[in-house]
């Protein structure tokens, strides 16, 4: 377990890494088991998007329409990436960074980056404040759910009335 004191974890297998990066992550950035080192957090969550990223780059280039099996992972480095410049986690604080990468990891769907988005968009975090963006925001995060509750009231509204 050489990889626990820092080392880079070594694998041919880009799913390999990219889940042991994931994994390192949190173990390096809040010490558990080891000393803390989160600029090695810095490290891991760097390479996991970036493994990430070409897996699905390969994935959309085979054509895939929704990306691939490293979406989820590349979703969760973006927003981890986020608190750390959010928090100043093994970097300096920088607010502008930390909602960009927030609103990227909107953009691909996490709803946990969604409410940290609007957030931002409501305090004014890394940008100018938007009371409008901000609601905006927590009506995306909305919309699935209640798409989901129309469809099943229309489904049973028909059932319903074929009866």
């Amino acid at each position: 377990m050489d990889w626990l004191s820092g080392s880079s974890p070594n694998s041919d297998h880009p799913k390999t890494q990219y889940c042991l990066y994931s994994v390192l992550m949190p173990i390096q950035r809040h010490g558990w088991g080891t000393p803390p080192n989160p600029s090695l957090a810095i490290t891991y969550l760097s390479e996991a998007a970036s493994n990430s990223a070409a897996i699905e780059s390969q994935a959309l280039h085979s054509g895939m329409k929704k990306g691939g099996a490293a979406k989820g992972e590349l979703v969760l480095a973006m927003y981890e990436l986020a608190n750390s410049f959010r928090h100043g986690w093994g970097v300096d604080k920088d607010p502008v960074a930390a909602r960009s990468y927030y609103e990227t990891a909107a953009n691909l769907g996490d709803t946990d980056a969604m409410n940290e988005v609007a957030r931002c968009y409501e305090e004014g975090f890394g940008g100018k404040k938007d009371r409008v963006c901000s609601v905006q925001s927590h009506i995306a995060i909305q919309m699935p759910y209640e798409e989901n509750l129309r469809t099943e009231l229309l489904r049973l509204n028909d059932s319903y009335t074929r009866r």
